[in-house]
């Protein structure tokens, strides 16, 4: 179909409005030649050929385009020296309208290239028409460009320069020496049609499409076609700037064509193509497509479907995916049940989502089920009834065109197994061989009203049954194919109806244990995944071994203890068809098949081995219990082979339960127990028999103790420090100094990372915690003389059995710098100048925390104390580190009594600059490193400097006037620093740091002046 006809109401043609200009187009058709106010003119070369009309004699060789006569200009023979002959023909004056449009039609006589050239030129009115430098050219053309076909007429459009409004002159020339010739007609100068804008296509349906465009024509030419075809240039008029088009074909792309139409054959350039597509023809549900049922699963019947111009319907849904492309099918039942597919997809998207409803008024309908995978079974249907498919893409994106086909298939009735009452005997085997089962499917099966607590979607289970020859019976699912491989099963006892569900198995094996032999038993089958499966398997119950004899708490077997930890004797043991035990279990892990073992503890602590691990998993986890069976105490969880197990009462009988961590049945692992009893603890195991330490009058350890945390137990002393004080010893030592060291040294051994907490107190139990460590040296401040302390050493590790071993020491340093404390503060000179003549050498080595408050960051616990008075309201104060740790806090205080200082400023710089200073006021300077890692024996000078004054103009008041310059050249300019310049209370909202500004004034000679700062020198350029 290349066209189409609109159905509307032709109504007569509307010319539009235009300026002056030429119009109606000149056709030299008068008597007289050239017509009124036209005029014709040369360069004087070649006076024998001028601007004429054309003969009705020889019109079949120089014929005009419309009527009898067009404008001609012969070809001239002159020399070849100098310029061309150049003749040029000229217009009326005319008033230039608006989009001013010079249309007329161009034809040349000979064939062929000959090397004319053809201008078209412009002049105000007014001008000296005769004289080529009054024109302007608008356009230069070659024969081939101007009539790319000589002997045949070419219409030429070209847009004007110049004001609307405003009166011109356009001329005609051409320039050549016998070359071609030239004829025009038909000319006019008119106010440009402009093509539409904006092509839309709205209310598309699968007939029908409205289109519409923005343009200020009264009349339109369309032209609307298929995207495959080619437009002819014909379309049809059409009122307005909107037409419905109809007939169109359902799910087809279209595009269309539009322009102006602006009268006397004044059209505006085509505009387009714009796209669209109908939509299909079952694009809403009242005119959705009847699909065909298939008797079988079997796709023998499909019907196709495309989303392509698919729009969004009011029918409700609650499914996932955007309904923006939806398409609609319909179908009666056959069966309770259908299977439906979507197949075959193809094109853009091919994620699709479907949507089943139930009802015969479209509007008022029931949404059944949603389904995301391309097939679903649609369940619990009425035979007769219809039925309603909802498809659309899953994607938000727009104008998808993925094409489909969909069947409608019936699958098989349901096995006879599909509910409980009619359950599938399944024989029981003696043994674990299979060689009796049971083949089945769960296809076309459905959901069973018996309650059930597990995973997965039950809605295709189907059952079966056997009777116990056992206490234990594996439940085996082999051979699983055409389908999926992820089946549950569960098992009950009872009878169907009031059955109690034993336990859940998405592993395809399990292991039923705890069963009365002569029971019946349903086993309930089914996939994991929701939506419709195939899967056939074959179902075998097996017999496994008996478990071993310690299966259960009280049946545990004796295990010998060792004596030491060389596990001498051992009490071999499996997991194998071992089943879980009604004793809780407090630890990780999953006990369906634990064993048990019991051992009489003759220390108060044992080692746990779990050695030599085979068969199944070596990953088992065991767990240590006091009391009896039935009612025991868990007291030790491990996921390892071992653990020290401490706390025990000698004499007292404990129990140790060993299971495999995975919940996997049939584990066959096998192992030796081992029941150690460690070394005894240090003999400064507790904080009541802590070791006690001399202390060392210096730093040199001359006093040292050895020590170790091998076998040491926890204590039941508090300690908010980190890590795990399972294995902490104890120290003591009375205070000879205000401040000793505490030295781990030479740690060696499993865990060199070691804890230390310091305790103050004389009763074990009540001590009061001052502070705890990871360091291997710390330093213990404001001690009491004659005071006992205790140190609690420990692994940062949980991990048992740690045999690390370090010697202590406790050190006594120096005594800390006379200026400790914010009292005894050393007095600094203050420099008159910034040369620093006056310097105070000071340190923090040894140094201690102070109690004056601090909001600054760093650790204060070695700061040291200086004072200055002030002698200027701005004072530099300079630390040059000459020893140790480079980094230093230094924070300034005012006031004249330690306790109640004001904190004015910190920082880490060396040198910084302290302004808004009271002349006369004392100040307080504390230094201290940034660092906790004690000791630190940083040394340094401190020099309090006195800069310069500010500039005159350090604020607004005192503004210095610059001259301004006549011209951009800077030949007055003003010198200028900020140099040691303050901070002004104006605001400002400019970016920068304005706290060393200085002012400057100007009277304005001009509403516009350009600042310019130069030859900037110093130490910062950007200003």
């Amino acid at each position: 179909m290349k066209k189409f006809t609109l159905f509307f109401f032709m109504s007569l043609l509307t010319l539009c409005s235009f300026a002056q200009g030429i119009d109606p187009a000149e056709g030299f058709e008068g008597a007289t030649f050239p017509p009124t106010g036209w005029t014709r003119h040369n360069n004087g070369i070649g006076m024998l050929q001028q601007w004429k009309q054309t003969v009705i004699a020889a019109n079949a060789t120089y014929p005009p385009k419309t009527g009898d006569y067009a404008a001609f200009i012969d070809r001239e023979n002159v020399s070849d020296d100098g310029d061309p002959a150049k003749d040029w023909l000229v217009t009326p004056s005319f008033e230039m309208p608006a989009n001013g449009q010079l249309r007329f039609w161009s034809r040349l006589t000979l064939p062929g290239n000959q090397g004319t050239v053809y201008k078209i030129l412009m002049a105000p009115a007014g001008a000296d028409l005769t004289d080529l430098a009054s024109y302007t050219v608008v356009s230069t053309y070659t024969e081939a460009f101007i009539n790319p076909t000589q002997t045949e007429y070419n219409e030429i459009v070209l847009s004007l320069p110049g004001t609307v409004g405003q009166n011109y002159h356009v001329a005609f020339l051409m320039e050549g020496d016998f070359q071609d010739r030239w004829l025009i007609d038909d000319v006019s100068i008119i106010e440009q049609c402009l093509p539409p804008t904006d092509l839309t296509a709205t209310d598309v349906t699968d007939t029908s499409a409205t289109l519409s465009w923005t343009g200020g024509s009264a009349q339109y030419e369309i032209e609307v076609m298929p995207v495959t075809e080619a437009p002819d240039g014909s379309g049809d008029i059409v009122d307005g700037n909107s037409t419905t088009v109809s007939p169109l074909l359902p799910t087809t792309p279209y595009k269309y064509y539009v322009r102006s139409v602006c009268g006397n054959n004044n059209n505006s350039d085509w505009a387009g193509p714009y796209s669209f597509n109908t939509s299909p023809g079952n694009d809403e549900c009242a005119n959705a497509t009847t699909l065909t049922v298939n008797p079988t699963n079997i796709c023998a019947v499909t019907t196709p479907g495309t989303i392509n111009g698919g729009s969004a319907s009011a029918e409700p849904t609650t499914c996932t995916g955007t309904a923006n492309d939806d398409v609609w099918f319909t179908f009666v039942a056959t069966n309770t049940s259908h299977i439906i597919d979507l197949i075959n997809i193809t094109g853009g998207t091919t994620n699709l989502v479907h949507v089943v409803y139930e009802g015969t008024s479209c509007g008022t309908m029931t949404q059944l089920y949603c389904s995301d995978p391309n097939t679903s079974t649609a369940t619990g249907l009425t035979v007769g009834q219809t039925y309603y498919v909802r498809v659309y893409s899953w994607t938000s994106a727009a104008n998808q065109t993925t094409a489909f086909d969909v069947c409608l298939g019936t699958p098989p009735p349901p096995p006879a197994n599909d509910e409980c009452a009619t359950a599938t005997s399944i024989p029981v085997n003696s043994d674990l061989s299979c060689a009796q089962f049971v083949t089945a499917t769960i296809y076309s099966a459905t959901g069973s009203a018996e309650a059930n607590t597990c995973t997965g979607v039950d809605d295709d289970d189907v059952w079966f049954s056997f009777v116990a020859t056992s206490t234990s019976h594996t439940i085996n699912l082999n051979n699983i194919v055409s389908g999926t491989t992820a089946l549950d099963h569960v098992l009950y006892s009872g009878s169907c109806g009031t059955l109690t569900q034993l336990y859940c198995s998405n592993p395809n094996n399990s292991i039923a244990g705890g069963l009365t032999i002569g029971d019946t038993y349903y086993v309930r089958v089914y996939s994991t995944a929701s939506t419709p499966q195939t899967s056939v398997f074959d179902v075998c119950i097996g017999t496994p071994p008996p478990p071993p004899v310690n299966d259960d708490c009280a049946n545990a077997l004796s295990v010998t203890v060792n004596s030491d930890l060389n596990c001498t004797s051992v009490t071999s043991g499996t997991i194998a068809w071992s089943t879980g035990s009604l004793d809780t279990n407090a630890c990780t892990g999953s006990a369906d098949d634990d064993v048990w073992f019991s051992f009489v503890a003759s220390n108060p602590t044992h080692t746990i081995n779990v050695n030599n691990i085979t068969g199944g998993t070596t990953l088992l986890y065991h767990g240590v219990y006091t009391g009896t069976c039935g009612s025991l105490t868990n007291i030790s969880c491990s996921t390892t082979n071992s653990s020290l197990v401490g706390g025990l009462t000698i004499g007292q009988t404990y129990y140790v339960r060993i299971y495999s961590s995975t919940t996997a049945p049939g584990q066959t692992s096998v192992f030796d127990l081992c029941i150690g009893t460690p070394p005894p603890a240090p003999a400064n195991d507790e904080c009541a028999d802590a070791t006690v330490v001399l202390t060392n009058p210096d730093l040199e350890c001359t006093n040292s103790v050895a020590g170790t945390v091998a076998w040491s137990s926890g204590s039941a002393e508090p300690n908010t420090c980190f890590g795990t004080d399972d294995d902490d010893v104890w120290y003591q030592f009375v205070a000879t100094s205000i401040t000793h060291t505490i030295n781990l040294n030479n740690v060696a051994g499993s865990s060199t990372f070691m804890y230390h907490t310091l305790y103050e107190g004389t009763s074990c139990g009540s001590m009061t915690q001052l502070y705890c460590t990871t360091n291997n040296t710390s330093i213990a401040g404001g001690l009491t003389i004659g005071q006992t302390y205790y140190v609690r050493i420990y692994t940062s590790t949980s991990i048992g059995q740690q045999n690390t071993t370090f010697n202590f020491c406790v050190g006594t340093p120096p005594p800390p710098p006379a200026n400790d404390e914010c009292a005894d503060a050393i007095a600094v000179t203050t420099n008159s100048d910034l040369e620093c003549g006056n310097v105070t050498s000071g340190t923090i080595a040894w140094a201690t925390g102070s109690l004056e408050p601090n909001s600054c960051y760093g650790t204060d616990d070695d700061d040291v104390w200086f004072t200055f008075e002030a002698t200027s309201e701005t004072h530099t104060l300079n630390i040059n580190v000459t020893g140790g740790s480079t980094t230093l806090y230094n924070v300034v205080y005012e006031g004249s009594t330690c306790g109640a200082l004001t904190q004015l400023n910190c920082t880490t710089s060396t040198s910084p600059i302290l302004s808004g200073l009271t002349v006369g006021n004392t100040y307080y300077v504390r230094i201290y490193s940034s660092t906790s890692v004690a000791p630190q024996s940083t040394t340094f000078d401190l020099c309090i400097g006195t800069p310069p004054p500010p500039p005159v103009n350090d604020e607004c008041a005192n503004a210095i006037e610059v001259p301004v310059n006549a011209t951009p050249t800077c030949d007055q300019v003003v010198a200028g620093t900020i140099s040691w310049s303050t901070g002004s209370t104006q605001g400002s909202t400019c970016t920068g740091t304005e706290d060393d500004d200085t002012w400057y004034e100007f009277t304005a000679t001009n509403d516009t002046h350009v600042i310019s700062i130069l030859n900037i020198v110093g130490n910062l350029t950007v200003l």
